[in-house]
Order: structure tokens, then C-alpha cells, then sequence
């Protein structure tokens, strides 16, 4: 018996690979805030991602630094800093095709064309 595409038997975008059967991401992460004195907290944390399944075994490290200045009781200065490295293999989930991992920090659609990636983000925020 012939097995049909799910698309074919439904309305949906055509992909040729349904990433999410059988690939599993597992994430454990672990950060530490530390308020130095009134003004100034700072922060350090670490995730560790570990692909699995569909010849997928692909590894995410990644380390981030932030800190936080109080200039007033409203108005703050943020600073983060992150730096990811990713190693072996993935599968694009467009062609279905095993592929060198690549870093991608957070969900910011910036991904990186090689197996690591650097961020940094600053801000002021002044509540009204």
C-alpha cells in the first residue's frame, strides 16, 4: 500500500522533512545573579543544548554575561553579552539535509553562517 504526504492529504506549506519526528533537543541551563550593591547587578549563565534522533547529534554552548545600572529609581542601563559555539551535525529543516550546525543565540532570526556567534545588547530603559 502506498503511503501519501501529509500534505497531500491536508492543506499545509510543502516542507520535504517534518523536523520534529524523532529529533529531540534536550536544554538544562543554569545562571547566578549577584547584587553588588544597590546600583549594580551583575549576572553570569551557561545552556548546554544536545540534539538527538535523525542523525541529528549536534551540541549548543553557550555563555552569557549581563549587568544592570541603576542610574535613578527610573531609569536603568542593561548590558548583556553571549557567546555561543555549536559542533556537529543538524538536519535543515527546509531540505532535510544533514548539515554543519550553526550558532543561533536567542530567537532573534540572526543566525550565523559558522559554528559560532557572539551578541551584544544595550539598553536604557526610563519608566514614565
Amino acid at each position: 500500500m502506498a503511503h501519501a504526504h501529509a500534505c497531500e492529504l491536508a492543506d499545509c506549506d510543502e516542507r520535504p522533512f517534518d523536523f520534529g519526528r524523532g529529533t529531540r533537543l534536550n536544554t538544562a541551563q543554569a545562571f547566578v545573579n549577584y547584587r553588588l550593591n544597590a546600583a549594580i547587578e551583575l549576572g553570569v549563565g551557561y545552556d548546554y543544548t544536545q540534539g538527538s534522533g535523525n542523525n541529528v547529534d549536534a551540541s549548543y554552548n553557550q555563555v552569557s554575561l549581563g549587568a544592570n545600572y541603576s542610574l535613578s529609581t527610573r531609569t536603568d542601563l542593561h548590558a548583556l553579552a553571549a557567546y555561543q559555539k555549536a559542533s556537529s551535525n543538524t538536519i535543515d529543516a527546509e531540505t532535510g539535509q544533514l548539515v554543519a550546525a550553526t550558532a543561533s543565540i536567542a530567537d532573534f532570526g540572526n543566525d550565523a553562517s559558522t559554528n559560532n556567534q557572539t551578541m551584544v545588547m544595550l539598553g536604557g530603559p526610563h519608566l514614565f
